[in-house]
């Protein structure tokens, strides 16, 4: 844990009474509490202390340990580490026709299947069920980024949005997975601090805990081991304190 650091004094006493004496010190004159001067005085201390404590939260934006949002994206690209963006989770799709029919039915790339609490996942890309087939299996993204996409097992998202002639089913025969927030500051300082560990080419602990915790925003902490000479083993856990599936 670092120590706190400032740049510069942001005690309005103390800098009211720096004013006030060098005023005295110039003019040699004292001050009586209810002088004008004084009065004047402080009102151009009070401006000092704003702008002490804008210069102090500036520079502190310089240093890892402080900065936050834009200024720490700054800090990143020093090092090559970008935050993590967020990310759509994905699922498998069995569509099923209500018959087997004599033509290509074409389910296009957008067709829409909802959950009970309308959590929509779209179809990726155009898929046919070719003439003499009765299903086909599809990969789905969430309509949008986030880990609450995260989650629903095999059977939860079944609702059509988006009707086809001849398709009876979309249901999930997977769970939904790999849904995440984009980084926040915490696990991106965090990464910022480890990503010297990346320029080695030696294989290090610490770089193989960067790459890992690279990989999603999801991810909370990796342990590293070498339980046999050439073999590298990567536990990651996540931020919900559950194993990650495959």
């Amino acid at each position: 844990m670092l120590k706190d650091v400032n740049f510069f004094e942001t005690d309005t006493e103390i800098i009211r009474d720096e004013i006030v004496k060098t005023y005295a010190d110039v003019t040699g004159r004292s001050l009586g509490q209810a002088d004008p001067v004084r009065l004047f005085l402080y009102s151009i201390a009070d401006e000092l202390v704003q702008l002490r404590v804008l210069a102090n939260y500036g520079l502190k934006q310089n240093l890892l340990y402080y900065a936050v949002g834009d200024n720490l994206d700054h800090l990143g690209y020093l090092v090559d580490c970008q935050r993590l963006e967020a990310s759509r989770a994905s699922v498998t799709i069995e569509i099923k026709l209500s018959a087997v029919i004599g033509k290509d039915v074409i389910v296009p790339a957008g067709t829409r299947v909802a959950t009970d609490d309308n959590k929509v996942f779209v179809i990726s890309t155009d898929k046919f069920i070719y003439a003499g087939e009765i299903s086909t299996i599809v990969q789905a993204e969430a309509e949008k980024c986030g880990v609450e996409y995260n989650g629903y097992v095999a059977g939860m998202i079944k609702n059509i949005i988006d009707p086809i002639a001849y398709v009876s089913t979309m249901i999930n025969i997977t769970k939904s997975e790999g849904g995440a927030d984009e980084e926040d500051d915490e696990s991106y300082r965090q990464r910022i601090h480890e990503a010297p560990e990346s320029f080695s080419t030696a294989g290090s602990y610490g770089g193989y805990r960067y790459y890992a915790m690279k990989t999603s925003s999801l991810i909370a902490d990796v342990a590293v081991s070498s339980p046999s000479p050439g073999v590298v083993l990567v536990q990651p856990i996540l931020k919900n304190f559950k194993l990650p599936d495959e």
